[in-house]
């Protein structure tokens, strides 16, 4: 009797991260590559200009190679190598997922091989699974992967937990406006639904981390709410003072406060804009709620 070979999560993820890490590079190399061998100056101005890796191999030959060029040129070559190095570093963890940081980065806990197959075991009947990003929690672990990021956390490494909305959208979306390539009514849609973040803080690393993980950010809160006492939800003022002037003593001492409000003011048990709960239409007021 032939059955199917379950699927690996974690593979999985460490695949299509390692797909998104040669995406990164490749665009990297393409932009490169457009700012020394495209003619810039001659677009528009049919004044015969040489693209800049010409002009600046004839500077070189005539001795004009100056300070400027020189910057110039280590910008360019800097850029190619790390554009070279992300699409070998997604190569390997294309060809093989234990080859990849990720896994490698596991050891600060423990034995990576280890760490995974326990992973894998609970996996098959995970707690909550989201594909976009990709989410999956189990009674133990917890893996998000989003584009080039990707991490593999135990519960019991997590001391505390708030979500925050990721502001690169708005960044992005101004550019793009500038650019005219979105709307003003676009830019103010990119601007509402903006990315939503579960910040992670562990005590193996002693250094937050940032997860986005979107629509599963309240199954998260509440997740650790329910099923793992010895996690502080939520955010406040009082909790990232205490965080920053000394993690050691944050992690010595963290307990979870024995009411919401202690630990998130104004009934906010998050300490979050909840946005995605939230009907959003365009033209419409849209107040989100904050802590």
């Amino acid at each position: 009797m032939s059955g199917t070979r379950p699927r690996s999560e974690f593979a999985a993820a460490v695949r299509n991260r390692s797909l998104s890490v040669i995406q990164f590079g490749f665009w990297m190399a393409v932009f490169i590559s457009a700012v020394v061998l495209v003619p810039w100056e001659d677009i528009g101005e049919k004044n015969h200009a040489p693209p800049l890796l010409l002009k600046a191999f004839v500077a070189l030959s005539e001795g004009r190679f100056g300070v400027g060029w020189w910057i110039f040129a280590a910008f360019a070559l800097s850029f190619a190598l790390t554009a070279l190095y992300a699409m070998l570093r997604g190569l390997t963890g294309l060809a093989n997922p234990r080859a990849s940081s990720v896994y490698r980065n596991l050891a600060r806990i423990g034995d990576p091989e280890t760490a995974v197959r326990q992973f894998e075991a609970e996996a098959v009947n995970p707690v909550l699974r989201q594909e976009k990003p990709r989410v999956v929690a189990t009674p133990n672990w917890l893996m998000v992967q989003e584009f080039v990021n990707m991490a593999l956390v135990p519960m019991d490494d997590i001391v505390w937990v708030h979500g925050a909305e990721d502001q690169s959208g708005d960044v992005v979306g101004g550019v793009f406006k500038v650019a005219g390539i979105i709307s003003a009514r676009q830019q103010r849609l990119s601007s509402i639904l903006k990315d939503m973040d579960l910040v992670v803080y562990r005590r193996s690393t002693r250094e937050p981390e940032k997860m986005t993980v979107n629509s599963a950010i309240n199954p998260l809160l509440n997740l650790f709410l329910a099923s793992h006492p010895h996690v502080i939800v939520g955010h406040s003022k009082a909790l990232e003072e205490q965080w920053k002037k000394s993690p050691d003593d944050f992690i010595a001492n963290a307990a979870r406060p024995a009411t919401a409000d202690a630990v998130a003011p104004s009934d906010d048990i998050y300490g979050m804009f909840n946005v995605i709960d939230q009907a959003v239409e365009l033209g419409g007021n849209f107040t989100p709620k904050s802590d």
